[in-house]
């Protein structure tokens, strides 16, 4: 028999019977306390590294070390990036960031400006996809790159990072197709959630460049915007505001712009902020701090 008011626990010392209610009552309460805040960067980081297509080595290496200060400072559980050149620039990119691991980067075929999702959360899976070409042989252009990030407590984070059809020769000309690639996402979207989730919940994040504006008159004809927060996305820019996310600076005869944007479901918003990626990019990244 063990000592009255004692327990012996697995490596057979004796502890006081007081301490083991006060450890249970902690181990209770720590299973009911909320995860930590997630906090989620999207950012175009424009041709990297380099800049420009066919960089020079030096310039690759002077942007490269701007943006790791950049990502660095931002210090992001989920990282959903645009016009990165490929796996390898991903990862220089992300090894600023401790424990930050690229989950999928993708190769597409038209140009390498490529997408990437990269986590501090283990991934189910991940892999990219380009866009059923349905308007034309390249139209509409990339495609996305998907993660089912593993939260805490069993549920699946669905990330996506996307580049939408730029405003090239006029915007609205580019309406159309930056309108077919949102209603693929939408349908991949309500797919990865039948498949997933029944293993537990999904949230959703979809973060990236979608070269639309829903605040400049200019874009009233484009409802990119509008029909992902119609399919039950919440936008995370709804209650910031005009002047405080600036996510492409003016330039040319574009004045300042929102082009980059994060939508979500299954999550908690608790803050977004616009960062200064000006040193490295001509996009600032988003950074948004979700509740899972």
């Amino acid at each position: 028999m063990f000592p009255v008011g004692k327990a012996r626990n697995v490596l057979g010392m004796y502890l006081p019977m007081r301490f083991l209610l006060a450890l249970g009552c902690w181990l209770l309460l720590a299973a009911n306390l909320p995860a930590a805040p997630l906090t989620v960067v999207t950012w175009n980081t424009k041709w990297l590294p380099g800049g420009r297509p066919n960089a020079t080595e030096r310039a690759k290496a002077a942007q490269m070390k701007k943006a790791q200060a950049i990502v660095k400072a931002l210090n992001p559980d989920v990282l959903l990036l645009q016009e990165v050149a490929d796996w390898k620039a991903a990862e220089e990119l992300c090894s600023v960031v401790p424990g930050l691991k690229v989950h999928t980067v993708s190769a597409f075929t038209t140009r390498p400006q490529n997408l990437v999702v990269a986590s501090k959360l283990p991934a189910d899976s991940a892999w990219y996809s380009e866009w059923k070409p349905t308007l034309g042989p390249d139209l509409p252009p990339r495609g996305y790159a998907f993660a089912a990030l593993q939260l805490p407590g069993g549920r699946l984070l669905l990330a996506y990072s996307v580049h939408f059809k730029s405003n090239l020769g006029g915007i609205d000309a580019n309406v159309a197709p930056r309108e077919e690639a949102a209603r693929q996402l939408i349908a991949h979207i309500r797919e990865m959630t039948a498949l997933y989730g029944p293993r537990g919940g999904t949230g959703v994040v979809v973060g990236g460049d979608f070269n639309s504006d829903p605040d400049d008159s200019r874009y009233a004809k484009d409802h990119t915007i509008p029909m992902l927060r119609a399919s039950a996305l919440e936008w995370a820019f709804k209650n910031l505001p005009h002047g405080k996310r600036i996510t492409i600076p003016a330039a040319h005869e574009f004045p300042d712009g929102t082009f980059d944007h994060i939508l979500y479901s299954g999550l908690k918003l608790l803050k977004v902020s616009v960062a200064d990626g000006t040193a490295s990019s001509d996009h600032n990244p988003v950074a948004a701090q979700f509740q899972p």
